[in-house]
């Protein structure tokens, strides 16, 4: 995302004849801030902010007060605002933030273009045989053919709406210097989400976080969001969209570029009308779970502690979606042994209120339901990547109970320095599997995920194991 600055005029909505000159600067990661050479809007800040700045229309929405601001009286009376706003949207004038003004959105995505794996450049180098009629050849040449791909959509039925991937050229030409000459071409994907009906400027944030942890999922590399361009048009069918750049902070995580080879899945692999509806279904099944277990992958730093509580607290979440039948006692057992307890006691109203809590659950102890999700992926890949079930579950499950309950020193007891470093990223990884197997990618991608992209972790986590047993 290129930084922005747009020197302007800036009012509240409410009163439109009094206006502020100011200047709003926006950074790469989309944060705003709005410096004005008058009051505005004092300390109380403003939900809605109206500006007409370099020849467009510009709202910014939730604009509270910030450093820099200031008043100074001396012989001129003058003041300072500062403001950062929440979001800012460039090309459009909205009352409010839940106006439905918007018909789609296109986003650029961090390696999504690699993960396509289709380009409409076609590079050819081009030989001669030599003069002297020996068998070397000679470079003449290099042709370079570029043409547009035909985009590809995806039908959401229950969100109504049409998830596009469309491929964008750019050639700006032979740029020549003091000292050389120079012609590019560049290529982008893009995803644009296309409603049935207008929506507000968030409406589309679902499907377009569902795409993007796709794309992490596939290339696993947290996948970041970059220019972002809301969609309007008139009711007439045949006009064309207008955009509205839309800015809010997105982090200071930057892009790290993945290796085509690294790809678990491309778009090669799989056909996207297929793919994305039962991949929206799959993260509304698994709910929040899924949330937790990205969090790995796009905040790749902090304490190992807090990683293995979140990748078990995923584990546990992921069962419960995908296992919500499994059970620790057969269920006309399960009755027959709170009977017979509740029946030990049959004046006691405290210990039977007591036994009623404590054995209403039937659900598996924490080492089962463990288990059980390593039992849905490829048993090759989770070999590969575990080693030993039975040794990894057991580790897991003492290291987010010591964690869960503060025990001090627990961890470090039950759970072998050795792996306690490469527990998260294991697990992590086996929910991955998870997710490929739910759906459909066959074995042979799954054990390729493991040899190519988990295989140092798992291999070292191996180490370990066997270290363990010996």
């Amino acid at each position: 995302m290129d930084e922005l600055r747009m020197v302007g005029k800036w009012w509240l909505p409410t009163a439109p004849e009094v206006r502020v000159g100011g200047v709003l600067e926006i950074d790469t990661n989309g944060r705003s801030r709005l410096e004005l050479t008058d009051s505005l809007a004092a300390d109380m800040g403003a939900k809605v902010v109206h500006g007409a700045a370099d020849g467009r229309h510009v709202t910014l929405l939730e604009c509270l007060p910030a450093n820099g601001g200031k008043i100074t009286i001396g012989e001129q009376h003058t003041v300072v605002e500062v403001f950062r706003s929440r979001v800012v949207l460039v090309g459009v004038h909205l009352e409010s933030e839940d106006e439905q003004a918007f018909d789609g959105l296109q986003v650029e995505l961090a390696n999504l273009t690699a993960w396509t794996q289709r380009t409409g450049i076609d590079r050819r180098s081009v030989y001669e045989e030599a003069e002297d009629g020996s068998d070397k050849l000679n470079f003449r040449r290099v042709t370079v053919d570029p043409s547009e791909l035909d985009s590809v959509s995806a039908q959401l039925e229950e969100s109504g709406e049409t998830v596009i991937l469309g491929w964008t050229l750019n050639m700006p030409g032979t740029a020549v210097g003091a000292w050389e000459r120079g012609f590019t071409v560049k290529e982008r994907a893009t995803v644009t989400v296309r409603s049935d009906e207008k929506r507000a400027w968030d409406g589309f944030n679902d499907t377009m976080s569902a795409v993007r942890d796709l794309v992490t999922l596939a290339t696993q590399v947290g996948c970041r969001v970059g220019k972002k361009t809301l969609l309007m048009r008139d009711d007439d069918a045949d006009s064309r969209d207008y955009p509205v750049g839309l800015y809010f902070d997105a982090g200071s995580a930057r892009e790290r570029a993945v290796s085509a080879q690294d790809i678990i899945f491309t778009l090669e692999d799989v056909d996207w009308d297929t793919l994305l509806p039962a991949w929206v279904a799959l993260r509304k099944k698994v709910g929040l779970p899924l949330d937790v277990l990205f969090s790995l992958d796009y905040n790749e730093g902090g304490f190992y502690q807090n990683q293995i509580f979140n990748a078990a607290s995923a584990t546990e979440g992921f069962h419960a979606a995908l296992c919500p039948e499994s059970v620790g006692l057969p269920t006309e057992l399960h009755e027959k042994v709170k009977a017979a307890i509740r029946d030990m006691f049959p004046e006691d109203k405290d210990a039977r209120a007591w036994i009623r809590q404590r054995t209403g659950d039937n659900r598996p102890g924490l080492k089962q339901r463990i288990t059980e999700i390593a039992k849905i992926p490829d048993q090759t890949a989770v070999e590969k990547l575990l080693t030993d079930v039975k040794v990894w579950a057991t580790w897991l499950r003492d290291a987010r109970n010591a964690l869960g309950h503060l025990n001090t020193g627990e961890l470090e007891e039950r759970v072998p320095e050795q792996v306690r470093y490469r527990l998260a990223y294991v697990t992590k990884a086996l929910l991955h599997l998870v997710l490929m197997q739910e759906l459909g990618l066959s074995a042979a991608t799954q054990q390729k995920a493991v040899e190519n992209n988990f295989g140092y972790s798992a291999r070292a986590f191996g180490e370990g194991v066997r270290a363990a047993k010996a």
